[in-house]
Formats: structure tokens, C-alpha cells, sequence
């Protein structure tokens, strides 16, 4: 089949029972269903133009080209989300159903499109969740990042400036439809990078990159490991030698001092509280070593003994 010269991206359709089948073409400022039938021909072709900016004059602006989509599904129906080259976000629905007189249940009707949201820049890729979250990798632009943003609304149906299908659309001064969640410092463009120790007080040398260009130009500096998360605060009696983890119902920490263990556990209100002997270990002395063991329990080992604690509350010492 012969499409123009300006196609650029397919975006596959569901098929079977879950959708016609067939291919969106993006082109140069339009979109078109292209499908072939059984007998090797090919079905009608249905497009839509994709809406221009109002601000912008039809002969100032450049035709829009598509950078990235992701299709959802749904029960018993599915939407496509694609992103244009400027960051703006189009929701688009393909309208199909049973052909009169014959067997073809995915006889497409219409492709609508409507303006959906706008993200900070153009992404190299994005992707939908079915837990509601739309991931935005970043692409090329200068100081982009990559995003996790969760559905606020698929969009509004009965708002008449963003209608289906219009010509033009206005573009929202802050996300409608999106939620950000998180999102993750990208270093692209990194035009150079050194590794040096430069920051005193820190055990592993930095990364860092000269990122970005023009007005967007940053220097950023990477750090291996990763943040800590404070969930609960606690004051210890001393300085404490050594903590553990014993994963459970609830979690404990056992913390080991000079000559005494004591055991945690976080209480309700996010603070820690003791959790005395639950755990059945010696908690007049120092532990050297604690760990759950096969079939429950756990070893405590102390520096006068080896304490065995088995699941049913049983103590064995050698």
C-alpha cells in the first residue's frame, strides 16, 4: 500500500475481539487507520488531522510529527495516547463496529482525536500501567527527565474548546489530566564527564558531567548509592555496636551494645518502641551475630554462648 512520504511511526491496533486490528500511520500534521481485509485489500482509509496550536498561525507553525504512543486497553475497549515533537499529549479512539450485510465485526467508522495534556518535553518513549500511571522516559532534550505520572481523568468529553476532533487546541498552563508522581534527574545531552574525590568526607569518588545546552546547561554531580528513607525515629541509651533486621509479623530490629541487646519494633505512630524478649534472645549481653534460621527461630550468638531459639519458644545454649 502506498502512504505519504511523510510517515514516520505505525501504532498498532488491538484485534480480534478486543479491537479492529490494523495500523495508525502518523504523518506530517495527520493520522490515518489503514487496514487490509481477507481478501487482500485494502479496507477504507479513515484519518484525522492533528489539532495546531491556537496560538500559532497555521502558516507559522510547522506540521506536527509524532515522537512517541503507547496504547491501553480496557474492557471492551481501548484508547491511544501519542506525543508530539513539542510535548503536547493527544488521546485518540478508533470507533468501530459490525459492517452492514456482512461477518466483519471491526469495520472501523471514525479515528478521533482530542488534546489530552502537555508534558515538559518530548519523550523518547512512554508507556500506561494498569495500575493508572503513565511512565515517561526521557529523550534528547536538554535537561529532561524521566517521569511517572498517575491519571488524574481520561479527559474531559464535555468541554466544548477541546472538542474531537477540532482544528486547533489551547494548551494547558499546568497538568489537567496527569498527576506527577515522581521523576528521575536525567544527564542528557552529557557532553563531558571526570570522576573524580574531590568532596570531602565521602568514600567513593563522584561522577561529574558537564550536561545540557544553551540556556539549559547544567553541571551535575552522581553519587553512588542511593537515599535513605526515614520512617521511624528512636533514642538509643548508647552508641550502639551493631543492628539487625528479623523480617516477621512485625518486622523486628534487634540492637546490639557493649554488654546488653535490645529489640524494636515500630509502633503505630511511626516511632519504635521495645519489643522485650519476643524474639526469646538474651537481652543481658552483647550479640556478636543474630539470624533467622530454617523451619523458624533464630541464633543468637553471644560471646559467652551460641543461643538456638527455635519457632515454638524452646531455648537451646552451647
Amino acid at each position: 500500500a502506498r502512504v505519504d512520504a511523510s510517515a514516520h511511526r505505525l501504532i498498532a491496533l488491538p484485534g480480534g475481539g478486543d479491537g479492529p486490528s490494523g495500523v495508525l500511520v502518523c504523518l506530517a500534521g495527520r493520522i490515518e487507520f489503514r487496514h487490509w481485509t481477507a481478501a487482500g485489500g485494502e479496507a477504507a482509509v479513515h484519518g484525522v488531522r492533528i489539532p495546531q496550536l491556537a496560538s500559532s498561525t497555521a502558516a507559522a507553525q510547522a506540521p506536527t510529527m509524532v515522537v512517541a504512543s503507547a496504547v491501553h486497553r480496557m474492557k471492551g475497549a481501548f484508547f491511544i495516547l501519542a506525543q508530539t515533537e513539542a510535548g503536547d499529549l493527544f488521546k485518540i479512539t478508533v470507533d468501530y463496529g459490525t459492517a452492514d450485510g456482512g461477518d466483519d465485526s471491526c469495520a472501523v467508522r471514525r479515528v478521533g482525536i482530542r488534546y489530552f495534556d502537555t508534558l515538559a518535553a518530548p519523550a523518547a518513549s512512554i508507556s500506561i500501567l494498569r495500575a493508572g500511571f503513565l511512565f515517561a522516559a526521557a529523550g534528547g532534550e536538554a535537561g529532561a527527565s524521566h517521569q511517572l505520572l498517575q491519571f488524574e481523568n481520561l479527559g474531559s468529553d464535555d468541554d466544548d474548546d477541546d472538542s474531537p476532533d477540532a482544528l486547533y487546541f489551547e494548551r494547558h498552563a499546568e497538568l489537567r489530566s496527569l498527576a506527577l508522581v515522581d521523576e528521575v534527574d536525567g544527564a542528557s545531552p552529557m557532553l563531558a564527564s571526570q570522576v573524580l574525590h574531590v568532596a570531602h568526607g565521602e568514600d567513593a569518588p563522584q561522577i561529574y558531567a558537564a550536561c545540557g545546552a544553551g540556556a539549559r546547561s547544567s553541571l551535575k554531580i552522581m553519587r553512588h548509592g542511593a537515599e535513605v528513607a526515614e520512617l521511624a525515629v528512636s533514642e538509643l541509651p548508647a552508641a550502639p555496636g551493631a543492628v539487625w533486621v528479623i523480617g516477621g509479623d512485625p518486622d523486628l530490629i534487634v540492637v546490639s551494645f557493649a554488654s546488653s541487646t535490645l529489640v524494636l519494633q515500630a509502633g503505630e505512630d511511626d516511632s519504635l518502641e521495645e519489643a522485650g524478649d519476643a524474639l526469646g534472645v538474651a537481652l543481658d549481653e552483647a550479640t556478636l551475630a543474630v539470624a533467622p534460621v530454617a523451619g523458624g527461630g533464630l541464633v543468637q550468638v553471644t560471646r559467652r554462648a551460641v543461643r538456638h531459639v527455635r519457632a515454638d519458644g524452646r531455648v537451646s545454649e552451647w
